[in-house]
């Protein structure tokens, strides 16, 4: 039981057995996991139930973060053993929320069913609230993911946020559950199944017919699938800023109404307002082609004399029509990849991270004016992943988001697919069409609707995508 419910809720995210090309089938998962899940729980004692939801909890997530382990052997440098062991902290830690929520359960499944139903749902988001912010937020594998590739159904995101679409999926699953362990109260339940089905879908096509563009503009993203030692590497700087203006330039000529392209994240390592002959290039291109262009650069500047008054930040750099590049100092930074946290506790762990050198976090959420009354707010890297962090974007004045990633070191795995979840999510929540550039994919486009218009395959070079987006 324990295996069928972890196999239902991992098989609902992307990029396993049925992924993108049967949507239909992973949604229904989604539904379905609470059966096996709830049977089993409500016949176990407090203990045992935390137990068996601690162990739920790590099938799930080993299944869903397997490839990080092989992230830390290939470009942390850190032998396989260790490498498990680091992730399995994390999965551990992860757990234990699965295991809260069994226990939870085992304390309250006397209650009458409408108290569980409410009870249950709620304690569970609550749970997912607690893991998506605390030591800075893990937000994958929230329930609501799951039906990202549903796009009638997730519409009341934009009125009560992604939680509430997962509340919604959690309390359907509940029902079918109630449906299948009650004969006498099956109709019943069934028909409560058919109204909630029937109101989000009714909503979500009354709302995709109702929403109307302030304004349309034609975008682009590129992705140039460099490898790593190429990408990084100062030997290759102006020849990767070749590519990016070759790639860009042959964007134009397949769209020239283009005014807005986006490359990915650190396209170039060094700074473009210390780099005048790389930053005069790229306002030059975006002169002669009468567009906008955002493109993930590093920034640093000492604030004193000493080595240690180095501020070192991650962010994108801006150009319009001729003139940057303007800046964006990424706010929220990634644990262990672009700082440490509490470094005195990972002592043992010393010498692999002793020389990443800490970045500093941005102050301002910049939104950049673009053609046609566009307004752009650019997300570096996981900054997407965060929905309260977009909205404020939104309401600092931005109507498109520009997103620059760089997953290279995800490898082939379920990683770029699940982070095109958040990006579906982020466009029907604030209404704001997304541009994504990741350096080797998944690049793509998606709607204020939350319909993915365009996109890239994974490891894939040499491919634009272009499309008139509609800002909201």
């Amino acid at each position: 039981m324990v295996l069928a419910s972890a196999s239902c809720y991992t098989l609902s995210f992307p990029n396993f057995l049925f992924g993108n090309r049967f949507p239909f089938i992973s949604h229904i998962l989604a539904f379905l996991w609470p059966i096996p899940f709830f049977s089993l729980l409500d016949s176990r004692k407090k203990g045992n139930a935390f137990i068996t939801g601690f162990i739920t909890g790590m099938i799930v997530n080993y299944a869903g973060f397997y490839w990080l382990i092989e992230t830390l052997k290939k470009y942390g440098q850190i032998p396989g053993i260790t490498s498990f062991l680091i992730i399995s902290i994390m999965v551990a830690y992860l757990s234990l929320y699965w295991g809260i929520f069994g226990y939870f359960i085992a304390l309250y499944k006397n209650l009458p069913v409408v108290y569980r139903i409410v009870l249950y749902s709620s304690v569970f988001i609550i749970l997912q609230y607690l893991k998506s912010h605390l030591f800075t937020g893990f937000t994958w594998l929230g329930l609501e993911y799951t039906q990202y590739l549903n796009p009638l159904f997730i519409q009341t995101a934009d009125l009560l946020g992604p939680y509430f679409i997962a509340w919604i999926v959690f309390i359907i699953g509940y029902l079918i559950y109630l449906i299948v362990f009650n004969p006498e109260t099956r109709v019943k339940y069934a028909l409560a199944v058919m109204m909630i089905f029937s109101i989000l879908y009714g909503y979500g096509i009354i709302r995709t017919i109702t929403l109307k563009p302030v304004t349309t503009i034609a975008v682009g993203a590129i992705q140039p699938s460099l490898s790593a030692e190429v990408k990084d590497s100062s030997l290759f700087q102006d020849r990767n800023l070749k590519i990016y203006l070759s790639q860009s330039q042959e964007l134009v000529k397949r769209n020239q109404e283009i005014k807005l392209i986006v490359w990915p994240e650190t396209a170039l390592r060094r700074p473009l307002r210390y780099d005048i002959e790389k930053s005069e290039r790229i306002a030059e291109f975006t002169e002669i082609n009468n567009l906008s262009l955002i493109l993930g650069n590093e920034d640093y500047w000492y604030a004193g004399n000493t080595k240690e008054s180095l501020c070192l930040r991650n962010g994108a750099a801006v150009y319009h029509n001729g003139k940057g590049p303007l800046t964006y100092h990424k706010i929220h930074l990634v644990p262990f990849g672009e700082f440490i946290p509490l470094r005195e506790l990972w002592i043992p762990f010393k010498k692999y991270y002793n020389d990443i050198n800490d970045f500093s976090r941005g102050e301002e959420r910049t939104v950049f004016h673009g053609y046609d009354g566009v307004k752009i707010a650019v997300l570096v890297c996981y900054e997407i992943i965060f929905p309260e962090d977009v909205a404020k974007f939104v309401r600092e004045g931005a109507n498109l988001l520009a997103n620059v990633t760089n997953n290279i070191w995800y490898g082939v795995s379920a990683g770029p697919k699940q982070d095109v979840a958040f990006t579906v999510f982020r466009a029907v929540e604030t209404r704001c069409p997304v541009v994504r550039s990741a350096n080797n994919g998944i690049s793509n486009i998606v709607s204020g609707k939350g319909r993915i218009l365009k996109s890239i395959a994974l490891n894939l070079s040499l491919i634009h995508i272009s499309e008139p987006t509609r800002p909201y």
